[in-house]
C-alpha cells in the first residue's frame, strides 16, 4: 500500500504577499488546496535561550506535485501553521514531510 492513500485530510497552503516598497496595500494571501496525512509530533524539541522549545506541533506528509516551502502557511481545521522545514523523504521525489508549528499571531 502507497503512502497516497493515507492522505484524508484537506489542507490550504497560503503564500503571503507582501506589497511593494513605499506601497499603501495590504499583505494579500492565495491559497491552494492539497490533502495530506497530518500527524501530531511528539518529541520534537530544541534548546534554545536556555530553556527546551517546541519546534514543530504537527507533521504532514503530502505529495511530492504540491508547491510548498518554508516561506508558506499552512490552514488545517480552522487552525495556521507556520511550515518549519520540508523535506523530500528519502530523496524519492514521491512524498514531502513537511513540519509545522502554531503561528502564534493567528491566536
Amino acid at each position: 500500500m502507497s503512502i497516497d492513500k493515507y492522505y484524508d485530510q484537506t489542507i490550504k497552503v497560503i503564500t503571503v504577499t507582501a506589497p511593494a516598497q513605499f506601497s499603501s496595500a495590504a499583505f494579500s494571501e492565495s491559497c491552494s488546496t492539497a490533502t495530506a496525512y497530518m500527524n501530531p509530533v511528539n518529541g520534537v524539541e530544541t534548546f534554545t535561550g536556555g530553556r527546551n522549545e517546541i519546534f514543530a506541533d504537527y507533521k504532514a506528509f503530502m505529495s511530492s506535485t504540491v508547491a510548498i516551502d518554508e516561506t508558506k502557511r499552512v490552514r488545517w481545521a480552522g487552525k495556521d501553521y507556520n511550515v518549519v522545514f520540508v523535506k523530500n523523504t528519502g530523496q524519492m521525489g514521491h512524498h514531502k514531510r513537511v513540519l509545522l508549528k502554531n503561528d502564534a499571531r493567528a491566536q
